[in-house]
């Protein structure tokens, strides 16, 4: 499907309108562009779009922009925000157009002199390309030829040079399925022999295979399918191989692929799993729901068409540069920096591009509704994940990600009936059933999430040893922080300690188990060893190091407690609970004026109610009240895999 206008956390290139009035026009001319601007409609217009992109309204913010750059035709910047925006808040047909415009000489290479204001500029349009791949006009418009059939006309627009490797090794391939269709899979395969020789090889060896079947040759496809599995084994083209081969009559070599994938990890095991169903040959337990829904699906291929060819392209880069921010993402946080907006702009761009290319493709819903979840779109968000049909291989990701963007949409009934009928219907989701578990809790049905788990466990453990998978240790974790909140320690120690051999040490595990002890007076000597080796582990982690200040406060050592709780502070600078732990530490030593500070800032960080109240108490009556510790919040992310950065 094509994805509306819909709101949209963007960065904008900051642009000043005073840089913006330096811009020389595209004819030469010396004047100042800001003569222009000073139309009232035009400033308005643009100081309109970038309130609406910096609140998340991109609608909004691609109309304003789009009225401001038809008022000043020449201004290169303001045309490519217009365009950038209509393509990112989902309308292609729109930035097509604008596309259209931007791919003209006078606008492909914008530059501007020194004595015209050339370096504010210079700087200007550095930000502006970090953010807007200047190639991308190009690819919109060759993909939206492409969505209607013009397929020569695509080729001529693909000639256009492209300013980085990936945009280049997207051209090749959109290049090589318009020739697919105008000259035939002769001239297609050719230019991707050239794609594998000049550029990004990963993806190709999967889009040689699918060109075969597309063409008809059905060996050659076989072979190349096995080329692309050995040289590239994705969980696409591993897939597309298994899909091949029971189409064409291959079960036996198409049940040994599918077997091979539910031994694994990830969204090749559900593909496993339906595939086995298909052949007949279920695992054990499988539900009658899944079995008729399983049977229901007839597998076809990836690709039926040039646009369907080049779709697929534009999702594999979209793909690969949305894990690409999100690696990048976990390596600041390891590094220590934990709040840095995660930016997935070029993606996004190119999910619409493909969704434009390809309107039934369920894994370009699911991508797309993973990056407004992460842009904090929850709305839009819920309905792509719910879009995403039963058979594909995203679908139990795409059911506990809707149901998360449900309850940040303050609807938990809503997210706690869908994963719990997901769970009656599925007897391996035992993901789902953790995820289940933590919102039962999170919503105090204790003895409900106390059984669900218990029956996510029960399930995994009657499977064989070699096929339990590596997280059994999460819902024994997640069981015992259950126990705790109940006030049952003896259950929450053992499963602790189990959840700890499980998980050969987790580091949050460690700390949870090891503060858990120190608030106890028990095992100090191993608590404390248990919380140092976390911290070893993670010493990025504020909520780590605050456990291990507020464990040596427990104990008295307020000093020891302050080193750590001015370094947990420095971590996580904004976290009420680290906050007002160290203004209870300088209380402690007298040190009340910090303490008070402290305690205000904590305030001023929107803690939830019951620490709102504590702090407000102690202010009023400097009465050192005891306060949560950061061993709770480390407990969600060791038991929801998904929460760590």
């Amino acid at each position: 499907m094509i994805f509306p206008r819909k709101p949209i956390l963007l960065l904008t290139a900051t642009v000043s309108l005073v840089a913006l009035g330096a811009c020389a026009s595209p004819g030469g001319s010396s004047g100042y562009i800001v003569r222009d601007l000073q139309e009232e409609t035009v400033v308005g217009d643009y100081l309109k779009a970038r309130f609406a992109a910096n609140q998340q309204q991109l609608d909004i913010a691609a109309d304003a922009y789009a009225r401001a750059s038809e008022a000043a035709p020449q201004d290169a910047l303001l045309l490519r925000h217009a365009f950038f925006y209509e393509l990112a808040a989902g309308d292609v047909g729109a930035s097509a157009t604008l596309a259209r415009q931007l791919n003209q000489p006078e606008f492909r290479t914008p530059e501007a002199s020194a004595e015209d204001g050339g370096e504010a500029i210079r700087q200007a349009l550095e930000a502006a390309r970090a953010q807007q791949n200047l190639s991308l006009p190009v690819l919109t418009v060759a993909a939206d030829q492409m969505a209607s059939g013009d397929y020569a006309e695509a080729l001529v627009t693909l000639e256009a040079e492209a300013d980085s490797s990936y945009v280049q090794s997207i051209s090749y391939l959109m290049r090589a399925w318009a020739l697919f269709e105008t000259e035939g899979a002769d001239a297609g395969l050719a230019m991707l022999d050239n794609t594998q020789a000049q550029a990004f090889t990963g993806f190709t060896p999967l889009h040689k295979a699918l060109m075969l079947e597309a063409a008809g040759r059905r060996n050659e496809a076989r072979t190349a399918y096995a080329a692309a599995a050995k040289a590239y084994p994705a969980e696409q083209t591993r897939i597309a191989q298994a899909y091949f081969l029971e189409r064409t009559g291959s079960k036996d070599e198409a049940r040994a692929l599918y077997r091979g994938m539910v031994e694994e990890d990830g969204v090749l095991v559900r593909t496993g799993r339906l595939g086995l169903i298909r052949l007949g040959e279920p695992l054990a337990g499988e539900t009658d729901l899944m079995i008729r829904e399983a049977k229901r699906f007839r597998v076809r291929p990836f690709v039926r068409s040039g646009a369907d060819g080049a779709g697929l392209a534009l999702y594999h880069f979209a793909w690969a540069t949305y894990r690409q921010a999100l690696s990048e993402q976990a390596a600041a946080y390891r590094a220590g920096f934990t709040n840095l907006t995660l930016l997935l702009n070029t993606p996004l761009a190119f999910a619409q591009l493909s969704a434009h290319l390809n309107e039934d493709f369920d894994a370009v819903n699911y991508l797309v509704g993973g990056i407004y979840n992460s842009y904090e779109m929850y709305e839009d968000a819920a309905r792509l994940f719910g879009e995403v049909s039963f058979n594909d291989s995203f679908y139990e990701y795409a059911v506990t990600d809707r149901a998360s963007a449900l309850v940040q949409m303050e609807k938990t009934d809503k997210a706690l009936s869908l994963l719990q009928e997901y769970v009656a219907r599925d007897a391996y989701a035992v993901s789902t059933a953790l995820r289940l578990a933590n919102l039962l809790s999170d919503d105090g049905q204790y003895q409900a999430a106390e059984q669900t788990l218990t029956s996510a466990i029960d399930r995994i453990e009657q499977r064989p040893e070699d096929e339990r998978g590596g997280d059994l240790w999460r819902y024994y974790f997640s069981r015992g922080v259950l126990h705790a909140d109940m006030d049952q320690w003896v259950q929450a120690e053992a499963d602790l300690v189990m959840a700890r051999e499980l998980s050969d040490d987790e580091p949050y595990v460690l700390n949870y188990l090891g503060y858990s002890w120190v608030e106890r007076g028990e095992n100090l000597e191993e608590a404390f060893a248990m919380i140092e080796e976390a911290l070893r582990q993670e010493p990025n982690s504020g909520a780590i190091t605050d456990s291990l200040g507020w464990a040596h406060y427990q104990l008295g050592e307020y000093q020891e407690a302050i080193d750590y709780l001015e370094r947990a502070v420095e971590l996580e600078p904004a976290d009420p609970v680290i906050t007002d732990h160290l203004g209870d530490a300088y209380w402690q030593v007298s040190r009340r004026n910090e303490a008070r500070y402290e305690w205000r800032r904590a305030l001023s960080y929107d803690p939830d109610d019951d620490l709102r109240v504590v702090i407000e108490r102690k202010l009023a009556e400097g009465e050192i009240i005891t306060a949560d510790s950061s061993a709770d919040r480390t407990a969600d992310i060791a038991s929801d895999p998904s929460q760590t950065p």
